[in-house]
């Protein structure tokens, strides 16, 4: 699994004034983030002061993929380049070693 995989397959739209970042479109609310990548990666998950919900982190060649899960079971996912990805990280707080 690639970012560039990930962009093709999605409807995936940019996220203003945040450059290399990118909001899922057109899916269920519902759909978590181990169902969008199946069995094969890992998923990580952080509490952090500086998101008000639990953030999933799935690293993938050239990005990674942040999700939030909102209360009441409705998911945001973001696709991230690498640069947007690091940078949303140290903006939330989350260390992870790669």
């Amino acid at each position: 699994m690639t970012f560039l995989s990930m962009l093709i397959k999605g409807d995936w739209k940019p996220i203003p004034n945040c450059p290399g970042r990118y909001v899922l479109r057109g899916v269920s609310p519902n759909l978590s983030i181990s169902e969008l990548f199946g069995q094969n990666i890992t998923i990580y998950q952080f509490n952090t002061p500086l998101a008000k919900d639990p953030v999933f982190v799935a690293c993938i060649e050239g990005g990674g993929m942040i999700s939030y899960l909102r209360s009441g079971g409705k998911w945001v996912h973001t696709l991230c380049n690498d640069d947007g990805f690091k940078r949303k990280l140290q903006q939330i707080k989350i260390n992870l070693v790669r």
